[in-house]
């Protein structure tokens, strides 16, 4: 069992939940993962050297419990920003995608 597994799924944490849809339907390389008592979004994945940006949304981010999420990576000249929707951690990521020679029908 892993150790993230231990906490009780919070089904309140949708926007994390489609991010990953919006990700997947764009062909984006991604990864999703249960953190604590949700999910954590890593792009391109978690185990590739150069990770470029995760996303969470669980009990110890920022804005604890109110379906928004927190990223790291793609945030300027900030470590992390907080109070983000699905639909602006996908077009930083969309954006970073293309630049890097990704389809652009994403």
């Amino acid at each position: 069992m892993e150790k993230f597994d231990l906490w009780p799924l919070n089904e309140n944490y949708t926007e994390i939940l489609r991010l990953d849809m919006l990700l997947t339907a764009a062909e984006i390389p991604h990864t999703l993962d249960r953190m604590f008592d949700g999910w954590i979004v890593c792009y391109p994945t978690r185990k590739h050297p150069e990770l470029v940006c995760d996303a969470i949304e669980h009990r110890g981010n920022a804005w604890d419990g109110s379906d928004i999420i927190e990223i790291m990576g793609l945030c300027g000249d900030e470590d992390v920003e907080n109070g983000l929707t699905a639909q602006e951690v996908f077009d930083r990521i969309k954006t970073d995608w293309i630049a890097r020679g990704g389809t652009k029908n994403a």
